[in-house]
């Protein structure tokens, strides 16, 4: 919970895509993983998709274990405040 007692706290993860995969099928993807997509990135090729995503904290490992599972998924990597965008 947060400092006011009523809203969970959320993490946020940066997820990369094999080469290829299209956007759609990527925020598909963490959508049906129970993220909320924040941003696509940038990235040198147009592409490879690479998602920052919100995830609830309490939700995070079970999220991040489902998302390193799945074959068009290349990496995850939890954002530890190097890239924030304010909610």
């Amino acid at each position: 919970m947060s400092e006011r007692g009523d809203e969970p706290q959320i993490s946020e993860l940066i997820v990369e895509f094999h080469r290829g995969v299209s956007e759609d099928d990527a925020r598909a993807l963490v959508l049906g993983a129970g993220c909320t997509v924040r941003r696509r990135m940038r990235s040198d090729s147009p592409a490879e998709v690479t998602l920052l995503v919100s995830v609830p904290e309490a939700e995070m490992s079970k999220v991040e274990s489902k998302l390193q599972g799945a074959r068009d998924v290349a990496r995850t990597e939890r954002n530890a405040g190097g890239f924030f965008i304010a909610g």
